[in-house]
Parts: C-alpha cells; sequence; structure tokens
C-alpha cells in the first residue's frame, strides 16, 4: 500500500490496533473510527504514553508522505503547465491557418 491513501489505510490500521490491541484491517472502503474517552490522567497514564509513541510514530509517516507527495505535486504542476503550452500554441497555429485562409 503506497501513496495518501495508503497511508490513511496504515493510520487508520495502526490507531485501532492501539486502541483494540488487536491487528486490525480492511478494505479502502471501511471506515474506521476511534473514539477517545474522558479519563482522570493519573489513571490512564500507561493509555496517554502509547497514545504519546503511537501518534509521534504516525506524525513521521505522515511526514514522509507529505515529502514523497510534495515531489509528485511538482511533477503534476509541470506536466499541467506544459499541457497549457502545447493547447496555446496549437490554438495559435489554428488561428493562424483560419487566417491564411
Amino acid at each position: 500500500k503506497t501513496g495518501p491513501m495508503g497511508f490513511f489505510s496504515a493510520f487508520a490500521a495502526s490507531a485501532a490496533s492501539a486502541v483494540s490491541g488487536k491487528k486490525v484491517g480492511g478494505k479502502m472502503d471501511d471506515i474506521t473510527v476511534v473514539v477517545g474517552a474522558v479519563v482522570a490522567t493519573a489513571d490512564a497514564q500507561e493509555d496517554i504514553s502509547l497514545a504519546e509513541k503511537v501518534s509521534a510514530r504516525l506524525q513521521g509517516e505522515a511526514d514522509q508522505v507529505r515529502k514523497r507527495a510534495a515531489g509528485e505535486e511538482a511533477k503534476t504542476l509541470r506536466s499541467v503547465a506544459l499541457r497549457k503550452q502545447m493547447d496555446t500554441a496549437f490554438k495559435e497555429k489554428v488561428a493562424e491557418k483560419e487566417a491564411e485562409e
């Protein structure tokens, strides 16, 4: 699983696994909802510590995805700009031929 949707799927599975303690996965059209609970901080130190570790790991993964996506976005922008130039050149050429006729 690669790309932003792969990251989303991995994020959802990791979050669900952290909450349930079981390996969780499914199809891309599955929806995973992670619900927090209101608890006394003193009673939930282990859960808070685990959540911090999972959050830090997921943030690192999100940063990597953003870096990879930035390169792809730049390629797409260059392709779009080139396509616009080609379309403009074609329209100008057609206008020239029509003017000659």
